[in-house]
Protein backbone atom coordinates (compact mmCIF):
# COMPACT_ATOMS: atom_id res chain seq x y z
CA UNK A 1 0.00 0.00 0.00
CA UNK A 2 2.80 2.43 0.87
CA UNK A 3 4.35 1.95 -2.58
CA UNK A 4 1.10 2.85 -4.35
CA UNK A 5 0.64 5.95 -2.21
CA UNK A 6 4.24 7.05 -2.87
CA UNK A 7 3.85 6.41 -6.59
CA UNK A 8 0.70 8.51 -6.97
CA UNK A 9 1.78 11.25 -4.54
CA UNK A 10 5.07 11.50 -6.42
CA UNK A 11 3.35 12.26 -9.72
CA UNK A 12 2.00 8.90 -10.89
CA UNK A 13 -1.48 8.12 -12.12
CA UNK A 14 -4.06 5.68 -10.78
CA UNK A 15 -7.01 4.59 -12.91
CA UNK A 16 -9.37 2.48 -10.79
CA UNK A 17 -12.18 0.73 -12.66
CA UNK A 18 -15.32 -0.79 -11.12
CA UNK A 19 -14.32 -3.02 -8.20
CA UNK A 20 -10.95 -1.30 -7.98
CA UNK A 21 -12.67 0.72 -5.27
CA UNK A 22 -14.11 -2.25 -3.38
CA UNK A 23 -10.81 -3.95 -2.64
CA UNK A 24 -9.69 -1.17 -0.35
CA UNK A 25 -10.63 -1.56 3.28
CA UNK A 26 -8.32 1.07 4.74
CA UNK A 27 -9.15 4.69 5.31
CA UNK A 28 -5.84 5.61 3.66
CA UNK A 29 -6.80 3.98 0.35
CA UNK A 30 -10.33 5.36 0.55
CA UNK A 31 -8.78 8.80 0.84
CA UNK A 32 -6.56 8.07 -2.18
CA UNK A 33 -9.55 7.18 -4.37
CA UNK A 34 -11.87 9.67 -2.67
CA UNK A 35 -14.65 7.31 -1.57
CA UNK A 36 -15.53 3.89 -0.18
CA UNK A 37 -17.74 1.32 -1.87
CA UNK A 38 -20.81 0.65 0.32
CA UNK A 39 -22.69 -1.93 -1.78
CA UNK A 40 -24.91 -2.21 -4.82
CA UNK A 41 -28.50 -3.05 -5.74
CA UNK A 42 -29.08 -5.80 -8.35
CA UNK A 43 -27.41 -5.68 -11.75
CA UNK A 44 -29.56 -3.71 -14.25
CA UNK A 45 -29.54 -1.40 -17.29
CA UNK A 46 -28.08 2.00 -16.39
CA UNK A 47 -27.86 5.26 -18.32
CA UNK A 48 -24.63 7.27 -17.91
CA UNK A 49 -24.32 11.03 -18.37
CA UNK A 50 -21.31 13.32 -18.60
CA UNK A 51 -21.73 16.13 -16.08
CA UNK A 52 -18.66 18.28 -16.75
CA UNK A 53 -18.79 18.73 -20.52
CA UNK A 54 -15.74 21.01 -20.47
CA UNK A 55 -13.56 18.37 -18.79
CA UNK A 56 -10.88 16.83 -21.03
CA UNK A 57 -11.88 13.35 -19.79
CA UNK A 58 -15.19 13.74 -21.62
CA UNK A 59 -13.72 14.86 -24.94
CA UNK A 60 -15.47 12.79 -27.62
CA UNK A 61 -17.53 10.93 -24.99
CA UNK A 62 -21.29 10.77 -25.55
CA UNK A 63 -23.81 9.65 -22.94
CA UNK A 64 -24.17 5.86 -23.00
CA UNK A 65 -26.13 2.95 -21.52
CA UNK A 66 -24.92 -0.43 -20.30
CA UNK A 67 -26.10 -3.23 -18.00
CA UNK A 68 -24.15 -2.77 -14.79
CA UNK A 69 -24.10 -2.98 -10.99
CA UNK A 70 -25.24 0.36 -9.55
CA UNK A 71 -22.40 0.90 -7.10
CA UNK A 72 -23.05 3.15 -4.10
CA UNK A 73 -20.35 5.16 -2.34
CA UNK A 74 -19.50 7.04 0.82
CA UNK A 75 -17.31 9.99 -0.14
CA UNK A 76 -14.33 11.11 1.92
CA UNK A 77 -15.24 14.61 3.13
CA UNK A 78 -11.58 15.68 2.92
CA UNK A 79 -10.94 14.45 -0.63
CA UNK A 80 -11.40 17.21 -3.17
CA UNK A 81 -12.99 15.30 -6.05
CA UNK A 82 -14.50 16.47 -9.33
CA UNK A 83 -17.41 14.33 -10.54
CA UNK A 84 -17.65 14.14 -14.32
CA UNK A 85 -19.90 11.08 -14.86
CA UNK A 86 -23.17 10.01 -13.23
CA UNK A 87 -25.70 7.25 -13.73
CA UNK A 88 -29.43 7.42 -13.17
CA UNK A 89 -30.92 5.18 -10.48
CA UNK A 90 -34.46 5.43 -9.07
CA UNK A 91 -34.84 8.96 -10.39
CA UNK A 92 -31.56 10.20 -8.90
CA UNK A 93 -28.14 10.84 -10.36
CA UNK A 94 -25.35 8.88 -8.65
CA UNK A 95 -21.63 9.63 -9.19
CA UNK A 96 -20.03 7.09 -11.54
CA UNK A 97 -16.75 8.78 -12.43
CA UNK A 98 -14.56 11.30 -10.69
CA UNK A 99 -11.01 12.57 -10.61
CA UNK A 100 -8.77 14.15 -8.06
CA UNK A 101 -5.26 15.27 -7.45
CA UNK A 102 -3.28 13.30 -4.88
CA UNK A 103 0.00 14.98 -4.08
CA UNK A 104 1.64 15.51 -7.46
CA UNK A 105 -0.35 12.67 -9.04
CA UNK A 106 -3.83 12.12 -10.45
CA UNK A 107 -6.53 9.59 -9.62
CA UNK A 108 -9.52 8.65 -11.79
CA UNK A 109 -12.29 6.29 -10.72
CA UNK A 110 -14.79 4.81 -13.22
CA UNK A 111 -17.73 2.76 -11.91
CA UNK A 112 -18.68 0.71 -15.02
CA UNK A 113 -16.67 -2.45 -15.65
CA UNK A 114 -18.35 -5.49 -14.09
CA UNK A 115 -17.80 -7.72 -17.12
CA UNK A 116 -16.74 -7.63 -20.78
CA UNK A 117 -20.05 -6.18 -22.12
CA UNK A 118 -19.50 -3.15 -19.86
CA UNK A 119 -16.68 -2.17 -22.21
CA UNK A 120 -18.69 -2.44 -25.46
CA UNK A 121 -19.92 1.18 -25.69
CA UNK A 122 -17.43 3.16 -27.74
CA UNK A 123 -18.07 6.12 -25.43
CA UNK A 124 -16.87 4.16 -22.41
CA UNK A 125 -13.77 2.89 -24.19
CA UNK A 126 -12.99 6.49 -25.18
CA UNK A 127 -13.46 7.60 -21.56
CA UNK A 128 -10.93 4.99 -20.38
CA UNK A 129 -8.45 6.10 -23.04
CA UNK A 130 -8.96 9.78 -22.16
CA UNK A 131 -8.46 8.95 -18.47
CA UNK A 132 -5.20 7.13 -19.06
CA UNK A 133 -3.87 9.93 -21.28
CA UNK A 134 -4.97 12.63 -18.81
CA UNK A 135 -3.08 10.86 -16.03
CA UNK A 136 0.01 10.55 -18.21
CA UNK A 137 -0.08 6.74 -18.14
CA UNK A 138 1.85 4.94 -20.85
CA UNK A 139 -0.42 3.24 -23.39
Amino acid sequence: MAGLLRYVAGGGGLLAIHNGISVQRSDVLAQLIGAKFTGHPPYQPLNYYGTAKDHPLLEGVEDFAVDEEPYMFEFDPFANIRIFLEYEFEGKRIPAGWERAYGLGKVVYLQPGHHAPSFKPAAYRRLILNSARWEGLSL
